[in-house]
């Protein structure tokens, strides 16, 4: 017996054992902390998925004399996301952004019936003095 008595586990003493997972779940959660978010990596990693493209109309091509520019943007972002998103691509202030939700319409082709989709744009108003070139 004594042979296999050599290839036992010691037992370590229970306040050893506690301050080893004390430690462990310390080191984990400093893991956590460090990773960001899905939100913050959103925010921060694609502006030009934000902005998808200008909307050229009547209407825009007037607004931009008064310093305000109309973009077709993502259909699940936010005034503050497309607030930075231009700011970083356009290198301009920005003092206001209006957003308007367009509902799908009903289109008919050959015969049959379908949808057009649904889309936001964004009218963004930048500081006076300030202007881009879109087009």
């Amino acid at each position: 017996m004594s042979l296999f008595s050599d290839f036992k586990k010691k037992k370590k003493p229970l306040k050893e054992e506690k301050k080893e997972r004390k430690e462990e779940e310390k080191k984990a959660e400093k893991k956590e902390e460090k990773a960001p978010s899905f939100r913050q990596q959103k925010k921060t990693d694609r502006p030009a998925k934000v902005l998808q493209s200008p909307h050229l109309s009547e209407k825009a091509i007037f607004l931009e004399a008064e310093g305000q520019y109309v973009f077709r943007v993502a259909r699940k972002t936010n005034k503050i996301e497309i607030k930075k998103a231009f700011e970083e691509i356009y290198g301009v202030e920005v003092q206001r952004v209006r957003i308007i939700n367009l509902p799908r319409k009903k289109r008919n082709w050959r015969g049959q019936t379908g949808y057009q989709s649904a889309w936001k744009k964004a009218i963004i108003q930048v500081a006076p003095g300030e202007k881009i070139n879109i087009h």
